[in-house]
């Protein structure tokens, strides 16, 4: 199963990254990169790759710097752009039965929520379903500008930039 945003925009290129790695038996879930911004630098959104690893129950982080054109191992990603094997759904019927299980979120409190996507990779991460990344399949995330590799490259040079000069 191939899941896409209707934001994200990919080429043939991506697609087949994907696939190449994409096996039932060894990479069942595989995600390719789109970039998303939860924070702000002045009018600047700051970019980080929608794949992410587990700190805690609550918390998760980015992989940043973004690995060069690697197949990595992840905690989740964002839905944005995954194909899956379709055993992946079979086994979490088998464990949730006809409860909720695809995209459900988690509000145990004000304080305390896990979107969706997280949700479910979780789910999969318990079940011992592996989810891999392929860092060269780069896809553009449509938004006021594209964030893109273009993007993402650009901010985060400047950024060591300014580090250096205010040292």
């Amino acid at each position: 199963m191939f899941w896409v945003d209707s934001d994200i925009n990919i080429n043939l290129e991506i697609f087949k990254k994907i696939c190449s790695i994409a096996n039932k038996k060894t990479h069942p879930i595989v995600s390719g990169v789109y970039f998303i911004s939860k924070e702000s630098d002045g009018s600047l959104p700051v970019v980080m790759p929608c794949i992410f690893d587990d700190i805690d129950t609550y918390l998760i982080k980015y992989h940043h710097p973004l690995p060069h054109d690697q197949v990595i191992k992840v905690d989740s990603a964002g839905m944005g752009l995954v194909i899956m094997h379709r055993s992946v759904i079979k086994k979490l019927k088998e464990k949730y039965g006809k409860k909720s299980f695809l995209f459900a979120e988690n509000n145990l409190s004000e304080d305390e929520f896990i979107g969706e996507d997280i949700s479910f990779f979780r789910k999969c991460k318990e079940l011992k379903i592996p989810v891999y990344c392929h860092t060269g399949a780069i896809a553009k995330h449509i938004k006021r500008v594209p964030w893109d590799q273009d993007y993402y490259s650009l901010y985060w040079k400047n950024k060591l930039l300014e580090e250096e000069n205010n040292k």
